[in-house]
């Protein structure tokens, strides 16, 4: 269905392809900028509102995200840095990680786990706490809103891969930041932002959705 809604989309994929191939000085950043605005678009469009952007895009990336890419897996070299955890649920979630060189570069399949495995080993684990770490929230919090807001991505991300394994993310290590930085592979966005718009068209084009009475960021738990 070629609706307008598609069309926009495909003309904005386009033009963010070729910025990060580097046509006309581009690079990651607008691409990435882009992309994002897509995205948020989107779901202003499905759940309309104030003061809820972060939940929705979220959820957006939640609800819609269809490929083998999942954005609800939790990072695990960030959660490390929270600190939020206590030392029995470290030692059940973080013991392999925190085992690693730090010489090794991650991929994150390698190191990163489903948050209902955390919740397997760790039941008493705080779910709203531990979404903040999840790719989803990762990814709008580190990489989107400091785009959009100082053009650069958090120091906790990056906009290169330090790897040439076909990965959604990877991690980044550098002697000049005690931790490992965060990478959302650029193709592998392009793919899930594809799938998201033709995901979310019939019912843009219908009616916009009522707003969920809480968002999965809050600690909602998913119906399988």
């Amino acid at each position: 269905m070629d609706t307008y809604y598609i069309q926009a989309v495909n003309k904005k994929i386009g033009i963010a392809k070729k910025l990060n191939n580097g046509e006309i000085g581009g690079s990651y950043y607008e691409a990435i900028l882009i992309v994002s605005s897509i995205l948020s678009a989107t779901a202003s469009i499905l759940w309309p509102g104030e003061n809820i952007d972060r939940k929705r895009f979220v959820e957006l990336l939640i609800q819609y995200n269809h490929t083998d890419d999942d954005f609800s897996n939790i990072s695990i070299p960030l959660l490390n840095e929270s600190r939020f955890l206590t030392k029995e649920q470290e030692n059940k979630i973080l013991k392999e990680y925190n085992s690693k060189s730090f010489s090794q570069i991650f991929t994150g399949k390698e190191i990163d786990i489903p948050e209902h495995i955390i919740c397997a080993l760790c039941p008493d684990v705080d779910l709203k706490k531990l979404r903040e770490y999840s790719y989803a929230n990762i990814f709008y919090k580190y990489i989107r809103s400091t785009l959009v807001h100082e053009y650069s991505v958090s120091e906790y991300a990056s906009s290169y891969p330090m790897t040439q394994r076909n990965a959604f993310v990877s991690y980044n290590n550098n002697l000049n930041h005690p931790y490992r930085r965060i990478c959302f592979h650029f193709d592998n966005i392009i793919n899930i932002t594809e799938s998201i718009a033709t995901e979310s068209a019939l019912i843009i084009e219908n009616t916009p959705l009522h707003k969920p009475k809480e968002w999965w960021l809050e600690g909602v738990k998913m119906v399988t």
